[in-house]
């Protein structure tokens, strides 16, 4: 005679799966999930700024970068005050950091 399976056993059995599947996607390392395409933060069409900073001094420059750029990747700037090309590393919206 075939067991009769209740809503309720149902219902849990389901629960436990799902709570199952939630902790397996929590212990996921992030770099296996899914992520979303990053997002350039600094782009041509606007002016950014670049801090400039070495062991004995530090400065501002207004620039425009030369490409577009994410957060950790290094562009192309023109300084807009004499034109010179720099490189600065992203850092965040319309901000960039060089070292020297």
């Amino acid at each position: 005679m075939p067991s009769e399976t209740s809503t309720a056993d149902v219902t849990q059995s389901a629960s436990a799966r799902l709570l199952t599947a939630l902790r397996a996607a929590a212990s996921t390392p992030s770099s296996m999930q899914a992520t979303t395409p990053d997002i350039p933060v600094v782009d041509p069409q606007r002016h950014a700024r670049l801090h400039v900073a070495s062991e004995r001094m530090q400065m501002v420059l207004d620039v425009v970068p030369m490409e577009k750029g994410i957060t950790g990747q290094t562009v192309r700037v023109r300084v807009l005050a004499s034109g010179r090309i720099l490189r600065g590393q992203v850092t965040g919206e319309d901000r960039l950091e060089a070292r020297f």
